[in-house]
Parts: C-alpha cells; structure tokens; sequence
C-alpha cells in the first residue's frame, strides 16, 4: 500500500474519538498530520483548515470531529473539491468513499 498522508482536526466533542482513530492510524502505513494535537479547537475551525488543505492537495484524505460530524462536515464542503460526508459507522464511511467519492 503506498503512504497516504492523513490530515486530522477535532473540536471539543471530537476530540478523544480523534485522538482514538490516530493511534489507530499511526500503526499503519499513512502520514498523519494532525492540526489539532495540541487541543481542540472550534468546528467551525476545524472543518475550514482540514478542508482548505483537502482543496490544495487532493491526494490527502481527510477526517474532521465534532459532536454530531455536521458542523465540521458544513464548514469543510464550502471549500472546492470537498466532499465531506458525516460517518456513524464502517458502512457510511465505505459507501461516502465508494459511492460518493467523500475525500472527508
């Protein structure tokens, strides 16, 4: 599998479940640049800096956390060639990727 580079941001609800999928992450082979590693930081916030970044560099995926997952998913769709879809279980999550091509 060749590296993909991760890109990971949490608000205050999001946060443990964030930091739970990173060191899920970190064992495998994905670079993971983590925008919120040293706190959380408003939805709002954390959705627009993942999704810029997504926009810039379509090869990156994407994960965003918040208490419900709209509020970031919102704030990151605004940006161009975003697709971010909100994720409750494995299903979602394979189907947003297969069906809807979701980058986040």
């Amino acid at each position: 599998m060749e590296n993909r580079t991760i890109i990971l941001a949490a608000d205050p609800s999001g946060f443990e479940l964030k930091n739970t999928i990173k060191s899920y992450l970190s064992g495998k082979n994905y670079t993971i640049k983590d925008l919120t590693e040293s706190g959380p930081i408003g939805y709002c916030d954390a959705g627009d800096k993942v999704g810029s970044i997504i926009s810039e560099h379509p090869e990156y995926i994407g994960f965003v956390f918040c208490g419900t997952g709209m509020g970031v998913s919102i704030s990151a769709n605004k940006h161009k060639n975003v697709y971010c879809g909100v994720c409750e279980s494995v299903t979602t999550a394979r189907f947003c990727k297969i069906i809807n091509n979701c980058n986040m």
